[in-house]
Order: structure tokens, then C-alpha cells, then sequence
């Protein structure tokens, strides 16, 4: 688990729609969490391997009680195959 320091700035709208120029200023910790893991196969001819990484990041704005959650992350796939190059060589 990570700690987060956040800066958010939020500029409020009312019900008609309208902007109201009053700014918020917020300075916060939140906690925020990274998921890592791998797993693989390297043969003599093929290499395959799968990772994931999973995130969490909350954060709470001024203008609203909500507090906000955004999960990301990533999956990769990876798959290779080995081959010989051979040196060419020069005849004279």
C-alpha cells in the first residue's frame, strides 16, 4: 500500500449551470494501492510471459462530499521465439 499526496483545485458550478468563480483549494493524503505478478516459461526455443498490475487511487474533492475512486491497470502478454543467426563467411 502507498500513500498518495493529492492537489486539487475544483471551480464549482451552481444548479442554473453557471460557473461560479470561487475557487477550492485542497491539499490531501490518500491511500492508494499497486497489485503486481508475473509468471513465465523460457524453453531453449519459445519464451511466454503474462503480467498484470492492478491500482486503486482515492481522492476526495472540495466542492462535493464524494469521494472518488479510480482503478486502473494492465495486462501484457508476451510471447517470443528464439532462431539462430549464422555468421556468413567471406571465401576468398
Amino acid at each position: 500500500m502507498y500513500v498518495l499526496l493529492s492537489f486539487s483545485t475544483e471551480l464549482i458550478q451552481n444548479s442554473f449551470g453557471h460557473l461560479i468563480c470561487k475557487f477550492f483549494r485542497r491539499t490531501g493524503v490518500a491511500p492508494s494501492v499497486i497489485a503486481k505478478t508475473a509468471i513465465g516459461y523460457n524453453g531453449p526455443n519459445w519464451c511466454v510471459g503474462l503480467n498484470a498490475l492492478g491500482s486503486a487511487y482515492w481522492t476526495k474533492g472540495n466542492a462535493s462530499p464524494k469521494q472518488y475512486y479510480l482503478p486502473a491497470g494492465s495486462i501484457r502478454l508476451s510471447v517470443s521465439k528464439r532462431f539462430n543467426v549464422k555468421k556468413h563467411e567471406k571465401h576468398s
